[in-house]
């Protein structure tokens, strides 16, 4: 639940017409955010003060002549002077607005308080006041209000009538708040100085949990300081850091829900347009468009626009320029730009601003802008044509380099492995290797192993397969050592294991129970994790561990009736993933999924050959016959696909799409013509192996 949510539904709880599932959200954001808390106590202590009031608030009618002559001498008095206009203004907005609701309860209570102060100037003694109750819990503060409201509601009559306003101008100041904020370049020192405690503290998870965890703690900082712009703006980023990350369908709605709360704040408007990169492009692009055509000092949409027209489907350089332009000349000292600038065609241009942001870099602190020293140390990189100009380089970056570690950010994962990088980018591969081994995270960790791997395979080539088989065995034994090293190093991430199970399925010598049992344990961690897998032979992507696992334990002959149901769990993964990170950039959204699709069955349909062949060479041919219905399903599935798809209205769009739908094509047909020769080793079996079933 949100902060708005919650004080939207404060009259409700009051009036004990929430619903139960409501009821106990409320109660859980009470626990959690500590405005909302501060919020509700500070309503109850109005309509206390309201309780204490007496019961009868007409004076006797020969009291009246004093009372309204009162009223007369107030009405010349500067300090009693009370627009009618401004209270029916105030007590509009409680319903809506945390701090208009005070004002109109304070407006109401003080007209109550002359009244009460003339007539009680008039008796002896006030009745006692009631005592207040312990406002600690939620459910306490809800009866002592709803008490305090029905006391209220019995004095004020008519005054009640007032709060009928209309209430758009509520949000119209919220809306006007919010602009004022997100106009500005960067966020406030405070504001700043949340973002960087934010960090994870964990360093013992993946950096895409790392990253999950850091947004949903902004998000949750947002809530709880006014909705800030800055830190809902961090929270999406975050998230879609360094690039590529789609949103996912629950931040999208949830940053819907928001701009229908505030459908005319420009802030909301971005944020929510801002979700929509990659899933509905188009749409992001026009809101940004609108905003920039109504709101011209609202820096944000040119730098969103300005990366949209970078991604293939909607490339556009000139309008690229135009609107990275357009950020910095509103925002000349921000470096934001920076994973924006690669690729732009004016070179002069190009060369400006990528030193413009360097200055901007060296003045910044905060941890999401430190990590774009990466970006600009490659920037860099690749306009030094020559090893004079690149000498240049590198001693910036070392320069840039030695200012990082005398930071306390560097102590945070992403800023040390950050500072790793830019080692090995100058040739410093030992200091990298070094810092590595002193890093305990998880990060660092699997940075230590990535290097070890990446060193190993350039010293250790994969034999061919027509070397003997004594040289096949003693690379294939080394390679099983060097992956037990990296699995004590990093021994919850499935891929080693598969790495591990890679070597055991060639060494046919090996027991089988140590496959199995390696199996077992890659099956279990590739179960939990939510990360895609990352090694593979020959550079394969797989998109799950479990699809590369279904074929080795075919290779082995372990499992071989629970194949089936590995391949569709593998598959299902694997789409699973596909969908999440399919995006509309370089196409269409539902031919990006389905290419993501095609691409996961690819690997599938070698495990159900695989296994086919193994059926046939164990004499089973009606479970071989059934492994080959499944690999006909699914030619005959995207054969079908692939016929209704069309391509899309955009021009540049034609080449991409011309080029995927023939890979495609003959992908499809070269799977057919090797499914059609296992019918027909299935069908004859003598025409392989000479002997009659």
């Amino acid at each position: 639940m949100t902060c708005e949510e919650f004080v939207s539904l404060l009259n409700d709880f009051v009036d004990s017409e929430l619903p139960e599932s409501m009821s106990s959200k409320f109660e859980e954001h009470y626990k959690i955010c500590a405005g909302c808390r501060e919020e509700l106590r500070s309503l109850q202590s109005l309509m206390d003060m309201r309780a204490q009031l007496p019961k009868s608030m007409l004076p006797d009618r020969d009291l009246w002549p004093q009372i309204a002559a009162e009223i007369r001498r107030g009405e010349h008095s500067r300090a009693n002077q009370v627009s009618f206009a401004k209270l029916r203004h105030a007590v509009h907005f409680a319903r809506t607005s945390r701090w208009i609701l005070r004002l109109a309860l304070a407006a109401i209570l003080g007209l109550m308080l002359i009244l009460g102060a003339i007539y009680l100037s008039h008796r002896t003694s006030a009745p006692a006041p009631k005592p207040g109750l312990d406002s600690k819990h939620p459910l306490e503060i809800k009866r002592a209000m709803r008490a305090s409201k029905v006391v209220a509601n019995q004095k004020m009559g008519q005054v009640n009538q007032l709060s009928q306003a209309p209430e758009s101008q509520v949000r119209d100041d919220k809306r006007l708040a919010n602009f004022a904020l997100a106009c500005q370049c960067e966020p406030s020192p405070e504001i700043t100085s949340l973002i960087n405690k934010a960090w994870v503290t964990n360093k013992n998870i993946t950096h895409l949990q790392r990253r999950k965890i850091f947004a949903d703690a902004l998000y949750q900082l947002a809530c709880e300081n006014a909705e800030n712009f800055f830190l809902h703006k961090a929270s999406l980023e975050a998230i879609a850091f360094p690039s590529g990350i789609i949103m996912a369908p629950e931040v999208i709605d949830r940053y819907g829900a928001r701009l229908e709360l505030y459908p005319n704040d420009p802030a909301a408007i971005y944020l929510f347009g801002y979700t929509l990169f990659g899933k509905d492009t188009p749409r992001m692009i026009q809101l940004m468009q609108q905003l920039v055509s109504d709101y011209p000092e609202f820096p944000w949409p040119y730098l969103a626009l300005a990366k949209a027209y970078r991604e293939v489907f909607y490339r556009n350089n000139n309008r690229a320029t135009f609107y990275l332009q357009s950020f910095m000349n509103l925002c000349p000292k921000n470096p934001d730009p920076i994973p924006l600038l690669g690729g732009l065609e004016d070179p002069d241009f190009l060369a400006e601003t990528v030193s413009r942001m360097r200055s901007n870099l060296a003045a910044r602190t905060d941890i999401p802008s430190l990590l774009l020293y990466d970006r600009l140390w490659q920037l860099e990189s690749a306009g030094a044509p020559t090893r004079q100009e690149m000498t240049r380089v590198q001693e910036k970056i070392k320069d840039d380099l030695n200012r990082l570690r005398s930071l306390g950010a560097a102590d945070q994962p992403e800023v040390a492995e950050l500072i790793r990088l830019g080692y090995r980018m100058i040739g410093a591969k030992e200091t990298a290797f070094g810092l590595a081994q002193k890093d305990p995270s998880y990060m660092g960790r699997w940075d230590l192993v990535r290097m070890e791997i990446k060193d190993w395979n350039e010293k250790n080539p994969v034999p061919p397969h027509n070397a003997a088989a004594a040289k096949r065995m003693a690379y294939w034994e080394k390679r099983l050592k060097a992956s037990d090293s990296w699995i004590n190093r990093v021994p919850e991430n499935p891929s080693l294991w598969i790495l591990k199970l890679e070597a055991l399925a060639e060494l046919k010598n090996r027991p089988q129970a140590e496959f199995i049992e390696a199996a077992r344990k890659s099956l279990a961690l590739e179960r939990v994790s939510e990360e895609p897998s990352q090694f593979s032979p020959e550079g394969i992507f797989w998109g799950s561990n479990i699809l590369r696992l279904a074929m080795l334990c075919v290779e082995r002959g372990v499992w071989l009736d629970q194949i089936p149901t590995l391949i569709e769990e593998g598959l299902e993964a694997a789409e699973k993933y596909s969908w999440k990170m399919a995006s509309d950039l370089a196409g269409d959204l539902q031919w990006s999924f389905l290419r993501g699709r095609f691409s996961s069955w690819l690997k599938a349909d070698e495990a159900w050959h695989s296994l086919a062949e193994a059926y046939l060479q164990l004499g089973r041919r009606d479970k071989a016959d059934e492994i080959l219905d499944y690999i006909e399903q699914g030619l005959t599935e995207f054969k079908s696909q692939l016929a209704k798809r069309q391509m899309g209205n955009k021009v540049n769009d034609l080449w991409l799409f011309t080029t995927q739908q023939q890979w495609m094509r003959d992908e499809l047909a070269a799977r057919e013509k090797r499914y059609i020769a296992a019918r027909d080793r299935l069908t004859h079996p003598c025409k392989k192996t000479g002997v009659r079933p």
